[in-house]
């Protein structure tokens, strides 16, 4: 069967997102979903052809899950002519990373069987990008998608930090999936913090939260009908930035590379914009920073967990994280390593706890309690 062959993501710049146009969508109970999120800082660099991306979209086992989302960042290099004219990112770097994904796809299809994957919808800002795949049989349940993107690079006029973000239905389960690129530097964890705030209260809103109008453009709707935490499953990944909680004079952490976890910014609390979200436990190496093509740390930076995958259920929604690692196997591209989280979600009682309508506030007794410590699971 051919790939399907959607129109070219973004074409001229200042194109908006490719979006799956919508056929009738079935509301009613689906089993449970496999959705696997993958996050990977590319360094402004194309794929390796040394790199097997299969060993990252697709479960330990080889499996590809109902959904996929592939969100990037540092897709081309952070400087100022990106910045400025990149404004809804590098659609020919996209197109070739989303044509290896795909072969990818194939290859796994070809000798595993299985349903084929279409695209749902592919955007981006700068060096930021989004992707969403589904299995091809999920289509007639497929509704409401809607994408935006949210500046806050240089006091929120430039889009090299940020994030992008697309939202959908499944069935009766709303999905939301938050791609970002947070403030770098040991010491910028207050600035991380806020530009989370301002990401998870701008996002799809007709008003940010300074008050400045937002409107429609490019296929965002920006509606205000709909917030990233009110979904049944809603998830923020990418590359946050986050750092060892260092002493001044120290330049290198002491102890086993497990121990150094006790000194993460965001297992200590120090980003208190994510309360409500979850993440799991992490048993894999730092992500941060490699000397391209080899498992050696560039001492250049001091080592860090920067890439994360954090979600949140909402409405009686459960979820099971099947798998989070990282992909050390995935070493030519970029001074990072990609990131992935593996889950099955369902909704309760065969989808009859439905979602309230949307932009309605959580009630008060599933407010989520305050935390400093990060909840893990």
């Amino acid at each position: 069967k051919a790939w399907p062959t959607p129109p070219a993501f973004g074409g001229a710049p200042g194109s908006g997102a490719y979006m799956l146009p919508p056929a009738p969508a079935l509301c009613g109970p689906l089993p449970p979903l496999e959705i696997r999120l993958c996050s990977w800082n590319m360094h402004g660099s194309p794929v390796d052809s040394r790199d097997d991306l299969l060993d990252w979209i697709a479960s330990a086992e080889g499996r590809l899950a109902d959904v996929v989302v592939l969100g990037i960042q540092e897709l081309v290099e952070l400087g100022a002519r990106s910045v400025v004219l990149g404004g809804s990112g590098d659609s020919e770097r996209q197109a070739a990373l989303e044509a290896r994904v795909e072969e990818a796809f194939r290859r796994r299809l070809s000798s595993a069987g299985g349903e084929h994957m279409v695209k749902v919808c592919s955007f981006g800002m700068v060096g930021l990008a989004l992707t969403v795949y589904m299995r091809e049989g999920l289509r007639p349940y497929l509704a409401d998608v809607d994408c935006d993107r949210v500046k806050t690079g240089v006091e929120g006029m430039a889009g090299n930090k940020g994030c992008v973000c697309a939202r959908m239905r499944l069935g009766e389960m709303s999905l939301c999936f938050v791609n970002v690129h947070l403030a770098s530097g040991h010491n910028a964890v207050n600035e991380r913090n806020a530009h989370l705030a301002q990401v998870l209260a701008d996002a799809f809103q007709g008003t940010s939260q300074k008050g400045a109008v937002r409107p429609p453009k490019l296929g965002f709707q920006r509606r205000s009908v709909y917030h990233v935490p009110l979904h049944h499953f809603s998830v923020v990944m990418g590359d946050f930035n986050i750092r060892l909680d260092t002493g001044k004079d120290e330049s290198w952490p002491s102890g086993p590379e497990q121990s150094w976890l006790s000194r993460d910014q965001l297992l200590l609390g120090l980003m208190p914009t994510l309360r409500g979200f979850r993440e799991g436990l992490i048993s894999f190496p730092p992500t941060y920073k490699y000397q391209r093509g080899s498992t050696s740390f560039n001492t250049s930076r001091c080592p860090a967990w920067c890439d994360r995958v954090v979600f949140r259920t909402e409405f009686g929604t459960e979820a099971e994280l099947l798998e989070y690692d990282s992909y050390k196997e995935l070493k030519h591209t970029s001074d990072h390593r990609p990131v992935a989280a593996h889950f099955e979600v369902w909704l309760p009682n065969n989808g009859q706890q439905k979602q309230p309508e949307p932009g309605t506030s959580l009630p008060a007794a599933q407010q989520p309690p305050a935390a400093t410590a990060w909840p893990v699971i």
